[in-house]
This record gives structure tokens, C-alpha cells and sequence, in this order.
């Protein structure tokens, strides 16, 4: 439930009507997943959604996609869009908790209120239509990560703080 992902199939619809040859891919696994098989079959929308199940090899995953959509109802700072944004992967995320940590709307994704079918699609399509958007969120993604997220920029805030403290 906590992932959204209910509202990102009720926004397929409107965005296959544009880009009818869309494949969604959902990973992980829960307690929700036949229900989520259900309705994307009760939206017809079953021919173009994968169910990938839990996987290990995410990172691999995002750096062949397109977009990686986030549609969280909460959620803490998840590893997951640090992850996208280190493998350079547009987002389309959810302005819950800390997401807006991460994703700096506009400048390297695009930020949109929990619960909303509609606002998913359209910035689902604006992204898929403009693939000069895309390359610009992939780069700052890929900036914003580097220089705020990644294992030496952390490392070195920690050494502030402790340094600091003592």
C-alpha cells in the first residue's frame, strides 16, 4: 500500500493512449501483488505491465529505463531514487517525506501530490514526450547524487560533524 503503486496503474491508461507500445515494470513482491495483477487486468492494461517480483539487480534495471516513477503514499528518504539518480534515471516522484530530499522539482525530476492518477500521467507523458527533459534530470540527477548522496560526499559531512563535536 505505502508504495502507490494502485494509482500508477490507474494512470496507465491515459498515458498508453500516447505511447501505446509502453511497457511498465513493477519489482518487489508484497502482500498486495495479486490484487495489483487483478487490477491491471480489470484495466486492461495487463499486456503492458510486468511484475518482476524481488530483484537484486535494480541498479542494472535503471539504467536502461526511461523513467522510474515513484507514486509512495509515505515515506522516510527511500535508497531507491538515490539509487535512480546515481544510475542517471529520470524521476517522477511522489512529494511525500523525504523525496523532496532527493528530487529538487524541476531541476532533477519531477515532484507531484500522493493519490493522483492525473497528475502521475501527465508528468509521466510530459517526461515521455521530451527527451531533452529526460537528459536534463538524468544529469542533475546524476550531479545532485555525486555531490550530496554519494559514499564520499557522505563521508565527508560525517567527518564535519564529528570533527565539529569533538
Amino acid at each position: 500500500e505505502q508504495k502507490g503503486i494502485t494509482y500508477l496503474l490507474q494512470a496507465m491508461p491515459d498515458i498508453l493512449i500516447q505511447f501505446p507500445d509502453l511497457t511498465l515494470l513493477i519489482a518487489g513482491d508484497g502482500h498486495l501483488a495479486d490484487n495489483l495483477k487483478a487490477e491491471a487486468k480489470g484495466l486492461g492494461i495487463h499486456d503492458h505491465v510486468v511484475f518482476a517480483g524481488p530483484r537484486l539487480d535494480m541498479p542494472e534495471i535503471l539504467k536502461v529505463l526511461d523513467l522510474y516513477v515513484l507514486p509512495s503514499l509515505w515515506e522516510g528518504l527511500p535508497m531507491v531514487l538515490l539509487e535512480a539518480m546515481a544510475a542517471g534515471c529520470p524521476i517522477v516522484a511522489t512529494d511525500v517525506g523525504g523525496n523532496s530530499m532527493a528530487i529538487k522539482n524541476g531541476i532533477n525530476g519531477r515532484l507531484i501530490p500522493s493519490k493522483s492518477p492525473q497528475h502521475l500521467s501527465q508528468a509521466i507523458i510530459e517526461l515521455l514526450d521530451n527527451p531533452g527533459l529526460r537528459n536534463l534530470y538524468s544529469q542533475k540527477g546524476k550531479d545532485i547524487f555525486k555531490n550530496n548522496f554519494s559514499a564520499r560526499a557522505m563521508t565527508s559531512k560525517y567527518e564535519i560533524l564529528y570533527l565539529n563535536k569533538a
